[in-house]
C-alpha cells in the first residue's frame, strides 16, 4: 500500500509514473517496517507540501519529518495565533483564554493542551 500511495502521489503531481521504481528503491524512501510510521508520515508530508496548513497539521500530528531547518534559530510554529480582531471583538474571553492556556502570551510557539 505504501508503494501504491507513493506511485499515486507521483502520478498526481507529475502526470507520469516514470521513475517511480528508481524512487522507491532509494534506501531513505523504501518501506521499512521498523520505522513505518516515520516513512509514511514523511511521504504524506511531501505529498501535502503544496497545501501548507495540511502539511503543517500532519507534522503536528506525527512529529515527522523531524529534521526541519530552523531559519535564524526559530522553531517551527506549534499553533495558530488567535485572529487579530479577537482582542477587539472578544477581549475578556480572549485575555482569559490566553492567560489560562499560555501564561498570558499569545505566541505561535505555545503548547496547546493536548500536546503537552
Amino acid at each position: 500500500y505504501y508503494n501504491m500511495a507513493l506511485e499515486s502521489s507521483i502520478l498526481q503531481w507529475t502526470g507520469s509514473t516514470e521513475g517511480v521504481d528508481a524512487f522507491l528503491s532509494q534506501p531513505e524512501v523504501a518501506f521499512d517496517a521498523t520505522n513505518a510510521i516515520e516513512r509514511i508520515a514523511e511521504q504524506r508530508w511531501i505529498h501535502l507540501f503544496m497545501n501548507g496548513y495540511e502539511a503543517w497539521s500532519e507534522w503536528r500530528r506525527t512529529g515527522f519529518p523531524n529534521d526541519f531547518v530552523q531559519p535564524e534559530g526559530r522553531p517551527v510554529p506549534t499553533r495558530l495565533a488567535y485572529p487579530d480582531n479577537e482582542t477587539f471583538n472578544n477581549a475578556e474571553n480572549y485575555n482569559a483564554a490566553v492567560e489560562r492556556q499560555f501564561g498570558g502570551e499569545d505566541s505561535i510557539y505555545g503548547t496547546v493542551w493536548w500536546d503537552e
